[in-house]
């Protein structure tokens, strides 16, 4: 098996629709048939995202 992750765990990322374009950090992948799942941490909050969702670099046109 072949995973092609794009971001990889303690990368810092960002959510690309997030308004306050807070940093995140990478805590874990979850392979899936035909998807990868990423879990995000923030302090103490975790979320899971797709790839899609995540960016290495701000979104400048997000920030309030």
């Amino acid at each position: 098996m072949v995973i092609n992750n794009k971001h990889i765990i303690g990368d810092l990322v960002y959510l690309k629709t997030c308004p306050e374009q807070q940093p995140y950090i990478v805590t874990g992948i979850v392979v899936r048939p035909n998807t990868l799942l990423y879990y995000l941490s923030r302090g103490a909050y975790e979320s899971i995202h797709y790839e899609i969702e995540i960016s290495k670099d701000k979104n400048i046109n997000h920030i309030l």
